[in-house]
């Protein structure tokens, strides 16, 4: 896994939180035959992107979030030290995931995870939908 950070000098981050008036974050997130790159871009300037290669990922978990008054559809995928989370309002969210199967061999498909993690509402609800080392569960 690759992690970077760009941060403008202190300066430029300043008058961007002065002109943003409120602190905005944009995630997004993109992918290829290679691996997946999450971006969260800060309004002061601040860039953070995660990169990891499909091959460093030894597990990915699909899970819902509690918002209060709604759910969060999330995936996250990870080795032993790194990891990366995606979730349904990522602009890539759809071809990612119907993409999984491609890049990770064995990996659950949608159309089996999806109500699992979606029902009941307000609940984890925590699927295992891809380990390489013991299969799908």
């Amino acid at each position: 896994m690759k992690t970077e950070i760009f941060t403008p000098p202190w300066w430029a981050r300043v008058m961007n939180r002065v002109r943003a008036a409120t602190p905005v974050v944009t995630h997004s997130v993109e992918h290829n035959d290679h691996g997946l790159s999450a971006v969260t871009s800060y309004a002061d300037g601040r860039v953070l992107r995660q990169q990891l290669a499909w091959a460093e990922v030894n597990e990915a978990i699909a899970y819902k979030r509690d918002c209060y008054s709604v759910d969060l559809i999330c995936i996250a995928f990870g080795n032993m030290g790194n990891g990366v989370e995606i979730n349904e309002e990522m602009p890539e969210w759809n071809s990612i995931v119907k993409a999984l199967p491609c890049y990770l061999p064995g990996c659950m498909s949608e159309d089996s995870w999806f109500q699992q993690v979606a029902f009941p509402a307000f609940e984890t609800n925590t699927v295992h939908i891809f380990s390489r080392q013991h299969g799908v569960t």
